[in-house]
């Protein structure tokens, strides 16, 4: 069976699907309604095909596409295989669109095993081979569908395979958005619903699930049995790169969360990141990709939190321009004139952590002690305890200042003895307090009642 159909789009590519040329994304959304279904969203970059030559003189390429679906007992759901064909060209050098195939797959609830074949047709590459779990039911009570992000929507009463509730959606199969994307668009069902509640969406950080600026709408929804439509666009154009959530939320009136949807997204940003820069000759040219992820995330301790964000997406993606870019930005922005100096200074200080508080298991960067050591540098006194026959090792830093705040200590306790400290208590803005900790000890900070040479005992009296 072939199907003529190929949007001219710029869409863009995540989670690449690479078989010598072939290039394209997929994605997936479940309805859950009184009738469950899927939809597949799959799009392959034309520029990554062979063109063969036709008859008439003119260009086209074919994709073949193979979609199965199968049941725990490996039985046969759904069987297509079709391909898509591409409008003849009168040059085959010069492409820019992608193909986008969507499918709508009505079936019985339960759990499934997707696979799906990719492969150009007029190339002897091997298909691409993908498996996904997909498991959905049908909703019995209050529930959001997947979301699906679109490119564009328009209400159209004309029924068609990208028609849903009388509105046409452009499907975007990738969740990457790129800097010439300055609104993301989406679309979810809400079911189920037996009381006037809340309905909110907004976009959140993929590391720490806080709100985005104020990258967030609420509306007020009565009870409705039926099925509820939301369709929604937010503004990102000054978002900065990395990882993120779009959350879609029903809260009750008492601000109970009785329905949650969320997808996750990578935002790449460089117009606002300022990492277009040239970095030709500077000590990062030379670093490697393996480098640079390591030291990238040596500087966690030290980041600011939309910093942060764009390393993590970094550190998982191979992108090693951006990754070069972002690095001595992130130096040349604390030490204009000569960021290498400081990022050197402070490499000898993650040697000396990694040295002391490497416990064979986790590297010293990255435990409590190694963080806060890098995060505010070494304690202005220090008191070591690991002999102490009635608690638990422990150790209390001081410092005389912290930024704005004075006084500042913090006491890590060997939760798991010979391996790591924790830490357990701290007074500095930010820092948590583990309360089970200090629990156990019976005592107030409020109103002491502690035993000489105790955590509590050098944290109340700083040595």
């Amino acid at each position: 069976m072939n199907k003529f159909l190929c949007f001219l789009t710029a869409a863009c590519c995540f989670s690449q699907i690479n078989a010598q040329q072939l290039a394209a994304n997929f994605d997936y959304s479940t309805f859950n309604g009184a009738t469950p279904y899927l939809e597949t969203y799959i799009s392959v970059n034309a520029s990554t095909i062979v063109f063969s030559e036709q008859k008439d003189g003119k260009y086209q390429g074919k994709i073949g596409i193979e979609l199965m679906l199968t049941d725990n007992d490996g039985a046969t759901k759904f069987f297509d295989k079709y391909e898509l064909l591409s409008p003849e060209l009168l040059d085959s050098v010069q492409v820019d669109f992608h193909f986008i195939d969507q499918q709508r797959i009505a079936l019985p609830e339960g759990n499934y095993t997707l696979n799906l074949n990719i492969v150009d047709a007029n190339s002897d590459d091997d298909p691409y081979t993908h498996q996904q779990e997909i498991s959905f039911w049908s909703a019995k009570k209050t529930a959001f569908s997947s979301i699906q992000f679109v490119e564009s929507y328009q209400k159209n009463k004309t029924k068609s395979i990208i028609n849903k509730n009388g509105i046409d959606l452009k499907p975007m199969p990738s969740n990457v958005y790129y800097e010439e994307h300055n609104t993301l668009h989406f679309y979810t069902e809400l079911y189920n619903l037996p009381e006037t509640s809340v309905f909110s969406y907004y976009i959140a950080s993929a590391e720490t699930n806080q709100i985005v600026g104020n990258l967030a709408k609420s509306k007020i929804q009565k009870p409705n049995n039926e099925t509820r439509v939301f369709i929604g666009s937010l503004p990102i154009e000054k978002l900065f790169s990395g990882s993120y959530l779009l959350v879609c939320e029903a809260k009750n009136k008492i601000g109970e969360t009785v329905a949650t949807q969320s997808k996750f997204f990578y935002r790449i940003n460089n117009s606002v990141n300022n990492y277009n820069i040239d970095i030709k000759g500077t000590f990062v040219d030379k670093y490697t990709l393996d480098q640079l992820k390591r030291y990238i995330d040596y500087i966690y301790p030290i980041q600011k939190n939309r910093e942060g964000i764009t390393a993590q997406s970094l550190i998982q993606g191979k992108d090693i321009f951006l990754m070069k870019n972002f690095f001595y930005q992130f130096w040349k922005d604390r030490y204009p004139l000569d960021p290498f100096y400081a990022w050197n200074n402070y490499l000898q200080v993650v040697e000396t952590v990694n040295e002391e508080f490497d416990n064979g298991r986790i590297p010293g960067y990255k435990t409590d002690r190694g963080r806060i050591y890098l995060q505010y540098g070494a304690p202005n006194s220090r008191v070591v305890n690991n002999f102490s026959t009635e608690y638990e090792r422990f150790e209390v830093w001081h410092y005389y200042k912290i930024d704005h705040q004075s006084d500042c200590r913090f006491v890590f306790s060997g939760k798991n003895r010979g391996i790591d400290m924790s830490l357990v208590l701290s007074n500095v803005d930010g820092e948590v307090t583990d309360t089970e900790w200090l629990m156990r000890f019976g005592e107030s900070l409020n109103q002491p009642n502690f035993d000489p040479q105790s955590p509590i005992d050098y944290f109340i009296n700083p040595q």
